[in-house]
């Protein structure tokens, strides 16, 4: 990516009255087009979702979204994958044994992402993958060095895995942090000897994109900042009207497929 992606101030879909927060759209920002999805049909009573992602599989031409919801009682993580291809929606393999940390799956080479640890409270974070052609699971190896890390943020950097490590002073999640927070980003994908560490930021911030100006574009809970890998310096842009809450930002690329693909394609075939 060449540059920061704008702040998007086209109209969001339009929720009718009886929306509610478990509602589920497809939104393509440059079209301004929106689609409701259908139930993802999730058993028992567990509708949190409480990780998610979206992406291209490219071999079949389609659009993927992800959701994983866990029981509360058997802390049984099931998972759903939609097709925009096929809008229809099916279960696919459980989730490994282990909590993901993140709502959102950062997507690279093909896969899913999400930073997991086994236990809420430990510090033995790890990085699972999701192959959404194969729908198999995999794991990330982590750069030797930090194979302890305690708490990571999952981010893409260019068409890079990029991982932002926090370390506790004990093996506590909410025990005193340290200082500094690491950037690594996986030059090759797959290959552990291709991390390399290009930033040590404060406070703790996640990656969303770099600029060809060699910035980096980061967020935390209630900002924005820019990181100038020359000077090592960090500045916060001002945000307009926006409200102190809590932030979650997404790099898009524009594009002009439409959300209702699927139908268009039936349309066309009928004119």
């Amino acid at each position: 990516m060449n540059s920061f992606a704008r702040f998007s101030q086209d109209s969001p879909p339009k929720l009718s009255p009886k929306s509610d927060e478990q509602d589920l759209y497809l939104w393509n920002p440059c079209t301004r087009q929106s689609r409701k999805l259908s139930d993802p049909g999730f058993t028992g009573n567990s509708r949190s979702f409480n990780f998610y992602g979206f992406g291209y599989n490219e071999p079949n031409n389609d659009y993927n979204v992800v959701l994983g919801s866990i029981s509360s009682v058997e802390r049984k993580i099931e998972v759903v994958i939609y097709s925009l291809k096929t809008d229809s929606w099916r279960m696919i393999d459980n989730f490994p044994t282990c909590l993901p940390w993140l709502e959102t799956g950062a997507f690279v080479s093909g896969k899913l992402h999400w930073a997991v640890s086994s236990c809420v409270c430990d510090c033995d974070a790890r990085v699972v993958s999701l192959d959404l052609v194969r729908l198999e699971y995999g794991e990330v190896q982590l750069p030797g060095c930090v194979e302890d890390a305690s708490v990571l943020t999952l981010g893409v950097l260019g068409k890079c895995l990029c991982v932002s490590i926090l370390y506790c002073d004990q093996p506590n999640v909410y025990s005193i942090w340290k200082k500094n927070v690491g950037l690594w980003v996986m030059m090759e994908y797959g290959v552990v000897e291709s991390w390399i560490k290009v930033a040590s930021v404060r406070p703790y911030h996640a990656p969303l994109c770099i600029s060809a100006k060699g910035e980096i574009l980061l967020t935390s809970s209630s900002d924005f900042g820019l990181y100038n890998l020359g000077d090592e310096s960090m500045r916060y842009p001002r945000i307009e009207d926006v409200d102190d809450v809590y932030l979650e930002g997404h790099i898009y690329v524009e594009s002009l497929v439409s959300p209702f693909a699927d139908e268009e394609r039936v349309h066309d075939k009928q004119r």
